[in-house]
């Protein structure tokens, strides 16, 4: 009995060593296109303003940028450009709907004096998406929310919070070589593969910048500007 088992057992191994190794000489999947591209939809002109509006990188927040299962690099870059591409199609909704830009920038803190003077109001998108995987399926829910400040004194004049549906998509993994706590050794972890997250952003981005043209209505925004001047009046005479 005791040599059955082990034979039992040796078999057992082989066939699952075997199937490791077919596993890992499986060709890989072919890359996923990332599409972050939004285009203004009117047609018409636009009334033209004199509001300068300066446009921050969107902040990333919710269990999808941190995840408990960490994702490859290269989703992590496809999450970057991604972050570039709104920061860029949302200046080109700004200037569709008849403001002047005043610059795009990383943080605040890259403005200049004289921009901040310059600009009315200062744009800052907040990306919140949460990620829920079970059995090899994801479903990415969450929001953006636009906040609306006044350049000098940082106060928020408007906040708009753009609930979106949840998306839900195929997850699978790559196996890849990372350094690890206690002693940072390199070990072979599951991640989240790059096809995996740039279907999900692919769903996840014409739909919220379509959002976010709906809502950037320019008699809403026209209306806040006695509130920034005033404040950025009092910020310049305490000289803030």
């Amino acid at each position: 009995m005791k040599t059955n088992k082990k034979i039992l057992s040796v078999a057992a191994l082989t066939a699952y060593f075997i199937f490791l190794l077919g596993s890992a000489m499986a060709p890989p999947a072919p890359p996923v296109t990332e599409y972050f591209i939004f285009n203004p939809p009117s047609s018409t002109a636009p009334t033209k303003s004199k509001i300068a509006i300066a446009i921050m990188m969107p902040t990333t927040t919710g269990s999808f940028f941190v995840s408990e299962t960490p994702m490859v690099s290269d989703a992590t870059l496809s999450i970057n450009r991604m972050a570039v591409a709104m920061q860029s199609d949302i200046e080109k909704i700004i200037i569709a709907r008849g403001y002047t830009t005043a610059g795009t920038f990383s943080s605040i803190d890259e403005m200049t004096y004289s921009q901040k003077e310059r600009a009315s109001f200062i744009l800052r998108p907040i990306i919140n998406l949460d990620l829920i995987v079970q059995g090899g399926q994801g479903t990415m829910s969450g929001n953006v929310s636009l906040e609306l400040m006044e350049p000098m004194s940082k106060e928020k004049l408007w906040i708009k919070r753009l609930n979106l549906e949840p998306i839900i998509g195929p997850i699978s993994y790559e196996l890849a070589n990372v350094r690890t706590p206690p002693d940072m050794r390199l070990r072979l972890v599951q991640m989240i593969s790059s096809n995996s997250v740039r279907l999900l952003l692919n769903d996840f981005y014409t739909p919220a910048m379509g959002k976010i043209w709906d809502h950037f209505d320019p008699r809403e925004i026209n209306n806040l500007k006695s509130d920034s001047d005033k404040l950025k009046g009092k910020t310049q005479y305490q000289g803030k």
